[in-house]
């Protein structure tokens, strides 16, 4: 499922936050945002959701605009986690990944035998089957939220947004949620749009990365082509020297210290 967003600007209390923004994700491609804090990076996910409305630009899914696309449509085609996830109720593994058939139930019809059958396989995938009668309040971190991604497998969506999923984690659960995305989109095929904060993570989990700066896209293109010194120090304000990870096929950097302008 392809993603278009073009000319995209954002207004929120009548300050502008988003900018002549120009985005695109190809099918069965791992997208990540980066940029400083305040750069955009939520709002243009919460935009794309349809969470946020645009003051103007298009944003379109496989050529069809995404304020044509009915609510419940658009929730089977697209799965979203946020950030922050609320849960008001001690709820289980399992009731939770069952919220995730909801767009595919139409009014008055029950849960049924093939719901259930996708519940499970979307437990499955992420390794949550013997957690399923499990409270979610007594999860470590790292299982919650292989346990909202099961719920947004149980969508059976063409498109996963993922704003900061490593968020709280340490640096095993972070490895683990990213290398679980990573192996759910090369699997399934689902395309994954995902902000992170950890620019080495960006570097090795994504096909393409976009560079949010001051609510525009600064550069974006193959994690190799993107994240350079001279990038690093334009966005981010750091020096940097960068390694190159032969076992992993892909490069990294350790910051140096921050640069005048970074200060």
């Amino acid at each position: 499922m392809d993603l278009k967003v073009s000319n995209l600007e954002v207004f929120l209390e009548n300050k502008r936050i988003l900018k002549n923004i120009h985005l695109e994700a190809h099918e069965g491609e791992i997208i990540s945002l980066i940029g400083p804090n305040g750069s955009g990076k939520s709002t243009l996910v919460k935009t794309i959701s349809r969470l946020i409305k645009a003051h103007s630009g298009e944003i379109s899914y496989s050529g069809r605009r995404i304020g044509s696309i009915p609510t419940k449509e658009l929730a089977r085609l697209i799965a979203v986690l946020p950030q922050e996830k609320k849960l008001n109720t001690d709820l289980t593994v399992e009731q939770l990944v069952s919220y995730g058939r909801h767009p595919h139930l139409s009014f008055g019809n029950r849960f049924g035998s093939e719901d259930r059958e996708i519940v499970m396989e979307a437990m499955r995938l992420t390794g949550m089957t013997d957690y399923r009668d499990r409270s979610m309040h007594s999860l470590s971190g790292g299982e919650r939220q292989r346990a909202w991604i099961s719920m947004a497998l149980a969508q059976q969506p063409r498109f996963l947004i993922l704003d900061e999923p490593t968020t709280y984690l340490d640096i095993s659960y972070q490895m683990e949620v990213l290398e679980l995305v990573e192996n759910l989109n090369r699997s399934l095929g689902i395309t994954v749009l995902m902000v992170l904060h950890d620019l080495n993570h960006a570097w090795r989990y994504s096909d393409s990365i976009y560079v949010l700066k001051d609510g525009s896209v600064h550069s974006h293109g193959r994690p190799g082509d993107v994240i350079d010194r001279n990038m690093l120090k334009d966005v981010f304000g750091i020096d940097a020297r960068i390694y190159e990870d032969t076992a992993n096929n892909c490069k990294f950097f350790i910051p140096g210290g921050r640069t005048k302008e970074g200060a």
